[in-house]
C-alpha cells in the first residue's frame, strides 16, 4: 500500500498548470515581441511572439517568480500562483527605458534544451556578438559543433562529417540547405521562431545530429520584415487570413556571392542564390493544419583551366503538411512530405578534359506521433514510412563513368519515455527500430539528468546513443571546392556498395547558472564510426571519380562555453578541443574539419538605446589539410578590393591526406549597429543600419597550400584580408 507521503508526491508530480498571456507597452498598449519571459526558480523560459503572446506549460503548482526582459524596456519581476490544472492568464506591461538591455540567455542553449542539445534564440540573432548578419546555422557554431570560418561547407558535430547532419524545417526534411558566400544558411532567419541542434530526433536517421527549426506562427495582425546588405536581400510577411484563426507566412531572399565584385573579371565568382518559403495554417477537425512549401537554389560558375569555367548548381524543394490535435493529456501529430535535392558540377581538369557529375535525392513519406503526459513523466510513440530514391552520375573524358541508382524503402518505429525519478533526477530512454537496406537495426538512446540542490543552478547529464544512416554523400569533403560547392551527393545503401553507417557515442555534460543571465557549460564526448564512406582516399577532385572507400573512425573531445548578459553588454565565449581520425585498411588521416583547438569569443556592448558595438574573435589551431597538386587562386569575398575569387581546378594529392599542418587561424572583427523606433499608423516600426569590418589586424590566414614556383615547394593560399565585410539596413513593421 502506498503511504500518504508517496501519494502526495505522486499528486504533486501529476498536477501541472500553465502560465500564459500577453506582454504590452505601458504607454501605447502595443504588444511586445521578442521579450524573454522566465520562471526563475524552474529555469524555464520562452520568447513572446509577434503579437506579444507567451505561454509556459507543464509547470508544478504553487508560487513561482516571473522575470520579463526586453531590449529598450525596464525589466519586471512578479510572483504568480500556478494552479494545479488549467492556465493562469497574466497580461504584463513594461515601461520603456532609455538603456538598451541585453535579453537574457540570448543565442544560447535555453533551459528547455539542456546540454548536449543546443538551441538558438532567433529573436536575438541580430545582436549575436560573433555574427556580422543573422545566420541561423553559423549561430550553432561553438563547442562540439564547428563551422569552418570564411568558407563553410557544412556543420560538423562531435567529429562527424557534414553529410551526417539531418535538417528538418517544421518537421519536413530539407537537403543541402546551404548557400555559398557570407549567406551560409539557406533558411531566412526572419521566418524562423526557433532552431535546435540535438544528438538525435525521433525516427530520423542521422549519424551526428539533427538541426530542426520551427517557422514563425502567423500573428493576428500583418507584420513585415525586410533587409538589404552587401550580401543579401530578404523580405518576410505574415498575418491572418480571415477571422477563423487561419494565417500565412511568406519569405523570400536573394543572396549575392561576391557583390559588388566586377562580374566581368574571369577570376571572380559569378552567380546567385536564393530561398523562399510559404506556410499556411488553419484550424481543421478540432486540430490545426499547417502546409509548408520551401525551395532554395544556388548557381555559381568560377574560372577553371584556360578559358573554361567550372560550374556548380544545387537546388532543393520540400513540401508537406502537418495536422496536430490536442488530446486529453497529450497530442497527436500526422505529417506527410515530399523532399527533393539535386546537384550538378562541370569540372575541367585540362583544356581538353572535363568531368560532369549530377546527383539527385527524392524522399516521400508520412509519419505519426502520439505524445502523452502521465503522472510520472512523458511518453512519445512515433512511426515513419518513407521511400528514398537517389542517383549519382559521373561522365568523364578520361576515365570510365559511374552510374548509381537506388531506391530504399524505409519503415521506423520510435518509442521514448521521460521519467521523473525524483525531485532532482530525470531519466530519458528511447529506442528506434528501422527496417531498411535488407535488415532491422536498433538505435537505443539513454540520457540521465540530475539537478542537485534545491535552487536548480546545476544540471548534470550523461548519455549514450547509437545512430544509423542509410544514405551517404559522394562529395569529397577534403576538396577546397567545398568553399563554393557545399551540396551533398547522396547515394542510398542498397546494391551500390554504400553500407549502412553506424555510430556509438557517449556524452557527459554540466551546466551551471548561478544567476539570471549567466551560464557556464561543459561537455565531453567519445564516439566511433563504422562503415562510413570515405571519398578522399581515391579522389583528387570535388567528388568520387573512381568509386569510394569504406572505413571507420574515432573522435573524442570536450568543450567549454560561457554566456553572460547584462543591461550594458552580452558576452559569448567557447573553447573546443577534439581528436578525429579516419582509417581505411592500414591507412589513416585527420579530416580537414578536424581542427584540434577552436576558440570563439565576442561581446556586444550597448552604450545607449540606439547604438550597439560588437567585438568578435575566432581562432583555429591544429588544422591539417591535403596539399594541392595543381595551382589555385582564392580570395574570400570582400569589399576593399572587390575580391571574391576562385581560379583554377584545384586537385588534391590523395596519397598525402592530412599531410600538411597549417599555421593557426586568428581573426578579430568589429561592428556597429544603430536602430530607431518610429511610430507609423499607430504601430511601432524599427529601422536599423549596421556594418562590420573583419580581420582588423590584416592577418594572412591560410586556406590550404598549392604548388610553389620552385619544384617541390608549396605556397600558401590565403583567406580574407582586412575588409568591411557587411553593410546593410534592416526594417520591421
Amino acid at each position: 500500500m502506498l503511504g500518504v507521503s508517496t501519494l502526495l508526491l505522486l499528486a504533486q508530480i501529476s498536477a501541472t498548470g500553465s502560465i500564459g498571456g500577453t506582454l504590452r507597452d505601458v504607454a501605447s498598449g502595443e504588444p511586445l515581441a521578442g521579450a524573454l519571459v522566465s520562471i526563475v526558480d524552474l529555469r524555464r523560459s520562452t520568447v513572446t511572439d509577434q503579437d506579444g503572446r507567451y505561454k509556459l506549460e507543464h509547470l508544478p503548482p504553487g508560487a513561482h517568480r516571473i522575470l520579463v526582459r526586453r531590449i529598450g524596456y525596464a525589466p519586471r519581476t512578479l510572483d504568480a500562483l500556478v494552479p494545479p490544472d488549467g492556465t493562469l492568464e497574466i497580461t504584463i506591461a513594461l515601461n520603456a527605458e532609455p538603456i538598451e538591455l541585453g535579453a537574457v540567455d540570448r543565442v544560447d542553449t535555453e533551459p528547455e534544451a539542456p546540454l548536449p542539445a543546443r538551441r538558438v534564440d532567433i529573436a536575438a540573432l541580430r545582436d549575436h556578438p560573433l555574427l556580422a548578419e543573422p545566420d541561423a546555422f553559423q549561430a550553432l557554431n561553438g563547442g562540439t559543433a564547428t563551422v569552418q570560418p570564411e568558407a563553410p561547407s557544412g556543420i560538423h558535430v562531435r567529429g562527424g562529417g557534414a553529410d551526417q547532419v539531418a535538417y528538418l524545417l517544421d518537421g519536413i526534411p530539407v537537403f543541402s540547405p546551404y548557400h555559398s558566400g557570407e549567406a551560409f544558411s539557406a533558411w531566412n532567419p526572419d521566418a524562423l521562431a526557433r532552431l535546435e541542434l540535438s544528438p538525435a530526433s525521433e525516427t530520423w536517421d542521422a549519424l551526428s545530429g539533427v538541426v530542426s527549426a520551427a517557422t514563425r506562427t502567423p500573428g493576428d495582425q500583418h507584420h513585415a520584415q525586410a533587409g538589404f546588405s552587401t550580401t543579401q536581400m530578404r523580405f518576410t510577411v505574415d498575418g491572418p487570413l480571415g477571422s477563423s484563426g487561419a494565417g500565412y507566412l511568406w519569405s523570400e531572399r536573394g543572396a549575392f556571392p561576391g557583390f559588388p565584385s566586377p562580374q566581368r573579371e574571369p577570376t571572380y565568382v559569378r552567380g546567385e542564390t536564393g530561398d523562399r518559403l510559404v506556410k499556411l495554417e488553419a484550424p481543421i477537425a478540432a486540430g490545426r493544419l499547417r502546409l509548408l512549401g520551401y525551395e532554395n537554389s544556388s548557381e555559381l560558375d568560377v574560372a577553371g583551366v584556360g578559358a573554361a569555367r567550372n560550374t556548380f548548381g544545387w537546388r532543393s524543394g520540400s513540401y508537406g503538411g502537418e495536422w496536430q490535435r490536442p488530446l486529453s493529456g497529450g497530442r497527436l501529430s500526422l505529417r506527410v512530405w515530399l523532399a527533393r535535392g539535386t546537384a550538378s558540377v562541370l569540372w575541367h581538369i585540362s583544356d581538353s578534359t572535363s568531368e560532369g557529375v549530377s546527383g539527385r535525392r527524392s524522399d516521400a513519406g508520412l509519419s505519426g506521433t502520439l505524445e502523452r503526459e502521465t503522472e510520472h513523466g512523458h511518453t512519445v510513440l512515433a512511426i515513419r514510412i518513407q521511400t528514398s530514391r537517389t542517383t549519382y552520375r559521373l561522365r568523364s573524358d578520361s576515365a570510365p563513368g559511374i552510374s548509381l541508382d537506388t531506391r530504399v524503402p524505409l519503415g521506423a518505429l520510435f518509442a521514448e519515455r521521460s521519467e521523473l525519478l525524483s525531485e532532482h533526477v530525470e531519466l530519458q530512454a528511447s529506442m528506434t527500430a528501422t527496417e531498411a537496406a535488407g535488415g532491422v537495426r536498433l538505435s537505443p538512446r539513454t540520457w540521465l539528468y540530475w539537478r542537485p540542490g534545491g535552487g536548480g543552478a546545476w544540471v548534470l547529464s550523461a548519455g549514450y546513443a547509437r545512430t544509423h544512416q542509410f544514405a551517404q554523400s559522394l562529395r569529397n569533403p577534403e576538396s577546397v571546392a567545398g568553399a563554393v560547392f557545399p551540396a551533398e551527393l547522396f547515394v542510398g545503401a542498397s546494391g551500390t556498395g554504400v553500407p549502412v553507417a553506424r555510430s556509438n557515442q557517449g556524452i557527459v555534460a554540466a551546466e551551471y547558472r548561478p544567476a539570471t543571465g549567466l551560464r557556464f557549460g561543459a561537455q565531453a564526448y567519445v564516439r566511433d564510426f563504422r562503415d562510413v564512406v570515405l571519398v578522399a582516399p581515391g579522389a583528387a577532385d570535388p567528388f568520387a571519380t573512381h568509386g569510394f572507400t569504406v572505413g571507420s573512425g574515432r573522435a573524442h573531445g570536450f568543450a567549454l562555453d560561457l554566456a553572460a548578459t547584462h543591461a550594458r553588454y552580452d558576452l559569448l565565449a567557447s573553447y573546443g578541443w577534439q581528436r578525429v581520425q579516419f582509417t581505411y585498411g592500414s591507412n589513416g588521416y585527420i579530416p580537414d574539419y578536424g581542427v584540434t583547438h577552436a576558440l570563439d569569443a565576442g561581446v556586444m556592448v550597448h552604450p545607449s538605446h540606439v547604438v550597439s558595438f560588437r567585438i568578435g574573435a575566432s581562432g583555429r589551431f591544429g588544422r591539417r589539410v591535403t596539399p594541392l597538386a595543381t595551382p589555385f587562386e582564392w580570395e574570400s569575398c570582400n569589399m576593399t578590393d572587390r575580391g571574391c575569387e576562385f581560379a583554377g581546378s584545384p586537385r588534391l594529392t590523395p596519397d598525402s591526406l592530412g599531410a600538411t599542418r597549417l599555421p593557426g587561424y586568428v581573426r578579430f572583427d568589429v561592428g556597429v549597429r544603430s536602430r530607431w523606433h518610429i511610430r507609423i499608423a499607430g504601430r511601432t516600426t524599427e529601422l536599423a543600419v549596421f556594418g562590420t569590418v573583419t580581420n582588423i589586424f590584416d592577418r594572412a590566414n591560410v586556406l590550404t597550400v598549392a604548388p610553389g614556383p620552385a619544384p617541390g615547394s608549396q605556397s600558401p593560399v590565403t583567406l580574407r584580408s582586412r575588409v568591411p565585410l557587411v553593410v546593410g539596413v534592416d526594417w520591421a513593421f
